[in-house]
């Protein structure tokens, strides 16, 4: 087991946040069901994994975030090509919430006020998020026409997992900022009406060419904001929910126990998907034993091992790292006890001198060190259970 003090001071705090969630200035009572199978069913046994590797887990996890602490810039941004931002700091951001750290407070406190209202500044009057202005007919491979709906779900994401743990000034503000997110989203949202295939799914701000204008990629982070949302408290209607949800079911590809990138395109599949349709599933209380338990099996079969090596052409290393930890964490018992332990020690073997994780090996090299920095530290913390949105 991981040292007892240690662990029940990361309880004590986890305990906190969630006190903070359901009695803060603007909470409400939350309305949307949690997962519906009993999730403390097959919890993940920590004690497979020896007190020395905890450890070694922990001081990869302090490295990563004084990597992130020593690269932010002087507007409170952590580095990353402006197309990525605010995403990619709303990333670093919750990195450090993943290990107990809140703005104001403590070693990072200023490092994440600074990063907090970056993010906040970088709202559009519509509720997007960009640090770019928007021309819905640039087209071009990772413009804010293309990014901007990543880096407003991520953003939101971000605002709905700090809301509870904020000041009453603070907490006005991201309040505000997430009606508007929440009101752009569900607009969005109904473009994807026109077409059966996109029901209920998001993607880019700009209209996809070939017609299919929603992936499972974004659909996740709308998910996953919608939840966080609802368990600040804020109202997000049923049906939007449903919708989203029924997108990620049809993603599932029932020949292969596999989640694909799109609907009615079942080549398009990978671990990170797989991950991604566990999670949300999950985190929105349709629980079907089938899919994800093939879903958990396939991922069993993936190793991570060697490092940043992608297993097919769809495929990002880290990105994927994020989701299925998270996924195999829900999902508890032999997948958890099974996955996590090689999977750290890769990990935390890959990190580098400086504290970083290397830059994706394929596509989306460009969003840099920061970006995966980010999404490794997340992929570490899950047994810390101190973000609301992921706790079983």
């Amino acid at each position: 087991m991981r040292r007892v003090d240690e662990y029940m001071c990361l309880c004590l705090t986890a305990l906190l946040v969630v006190c903070q969630f359901t009695s803060g200035l603007f909470a409400q009572q939350i309305t949307a069901p949690l997962h519906t199978a009993t999730p403390h069913q097959n919890p993940p046994n920590l004690s497979v994994i020896p007190q020395a590797h905890w450890d070694r887990i922990d001081d990869s996890v302090t490295r990563g975030l004084d990597y992130l602490a020593k690269q932010q810039r002087p507007n409170g941004s952590f580095p990353a090509p402006d197309s990525g931002n605010p995403a990619i700091t709303s990333l670093g951001v919750m990195a450090f919430l993943s290990r107990g750290h809140r703005p104001g407070e403590g070693r990072y406190g200023e490092v994440l006020d600074k990063a907090v209202r970056y993010v906040l500044n970088c709202q559009l009057p519509d509720g997007v998020f960009s640090a770019l202005p928007i021309n819905l007919n640039d087209h071009a491979s990772h413009g804010p026409a293309q990014t901007g709906v990543y880096n407003t779900t991520i953003s939101g994401l971000m605002l709905g997992e700090l809301y509870g743990m904020s000041s009453p000034r603070v907490a006005g503000e991201i309040q505000a900022a997430l009606v508007r997110t929440l009101d752009f989203m569900a607009k969005h949202q109904q473009r994807s009406q026109a077409f059966e295939v996109n029901l209920g799914g998001v993607r880019y701000l700009h209209r996809h060419n070939t017609g299919i204008d929603a992936d499972l990629s974004v659909t996740a982070w709308h998910v996953m904001l919608m939840r966080s949302a609802i368990n600040a408290g804020f109202d997000v209607p049923q049906n939007q929910a449903d919708q989203s949800i029924g997108y990620v079911r049809r993603c599932y590809v029932n020949t292969s126990g596999q989640f694909s990138y799109t609907v009615n395109e079942p080549f398009k599949v990978g671990r990170g998907m797989a991950g991604a349709g566990i999670l949300c599933l999950f985190l929105t209380g349709q629980y079907d034993s089938e899919m994800e338990a093939r879903a958990g099996d396939y991922l069993l079969a993936e190793s991570f091992s060697p490092y940043n090596v992608p297993n097919g052409q769809r495929d990002h290393y880290h990105y994927s790292a994020y989701y299925v930890s998270q996924a195999m964490f829900q999902l508890g018992g032999r997948y958890w006890e099974e996955f996590y332990p090689p999977f750290s020690k890769v990990l935390v073997e890959g990190q580098r001198n400086d504290g970083s994780w290397d830059a994706e090996a394929s596509r989306h090299r460009e969003f840099g060190n920061a970006y995966t920095t980010a999404l490794a530290i997340l992929a570490l913390t899950t047994p810390d259970q101190l973000l609301p949105l992921y706790q079983r």
